[in-house]
């Protein structure tokens, strides 16, 4: 009789109801995909336009600038030239390390992107020849991105002259 009920399909004590295994799996793939989407900035509804003191829709001065990006401009704080990724393998004798570094330069005005633009290449390879030689250890929390940030600027400012930059911004900053 045992071996009847074995051979049904159903063993007492032991089967797993192929429904709980089912919903198991559409849970996973649910959180799976809730998780990527996070991850890579998906699925987020478009940001609201900004709104004057006047109750109407701000206007945003824009120019293009390298690297495919949009720079922006405002009048206190001058326009803004974004720059591609910059991934590196830093010096580090034990365990290789890595650097990822998204930044944006900050400068006076609108007719000075051109002069960052037409050094874009200059300015990635002096920031990736500084950047390659240090360490873990000397990138490691905010004094560490301190750090980065004034070798950065002082760098750019180099390549440009110190009138062009007027400023640095970190948007992103991995070390692993």
């Amino acid at each position: 009789m045992a071996d009847e009920e074995e051979e049904g399909g159903k063993a007492k004590g032991g089967g797993t109801p192929i429904i709980l295994v089912a919903l198991l799996l559409v849970n996973t793939l649910v959180a799976v995909a809730s998780l990527a989407l996070t991850v890579m900035g998906g699925g987020g509804a478009a940001a609201p336009a900004a709104v004057d003191g006047d109750g109407g829709e701000a206007e945003e001065s824009a120019a293009p600038a390298g690297d495919g990006g949009v720079a922006v401009e405002d009048e206190e704080e001058g326009a803004l030239v974004p720059m591609d990724t910059i991934t590196l393998q830093l010096r580090n004798p034990e365990m290789p390390r890595y650097m990822r570094l998204d930044l944006q330069i900050e400068v006076p005005s609108v007719d000075d992107i051109p002069k960052v633009d037409k050094k874009m290449a200059p300015l990635r390879d002096a920031f990736i020849k500084h950047l390659a030689d240090q360490t873990y250890e000397n990138m490691r929390g905010s004094s560490g991105l301190d750090r980065v940030k004034a070798a950065i600027k002082k760098v750019a400012s180099d390549v440009c002259g110190e009138e062009v930059i007027k400023n640095i911004y970190v948007t992103n900053f991995v070390v692993q």
